[in-house]
């Protein structure tokens, strides 16, 4: 099973911050951090990619 790797893009609030927070507020704060959430993608190299890099194009592959 794959690790999935969030970046964090953004504030997060303190736990001060959010006992002032409404219902509604919360439900609002919540939506908005589950939008900013991004996947990173893996980096491509010759190991994790279908198409090889350049470099690998032009070397001979040896037995």
């Amino acid at each position: 099973m794959k690790k999935i790797i969030i970046k964090q893009e953004f504030a997060i609030k303190t736990p001060a911050e959010l006992d002032k927070l409404s219902h509604e507020e919360l439900l609002k704060y919540i939506k908005d951090l589950q939008k900013r959430l991004v996947k990173e993608k893996p980096k491509k190299n010759s190991n994790n990619s279908s198409i090889a890099p350049s470099t690998d194009m032009t070397n001979p592959k040896k037995n």
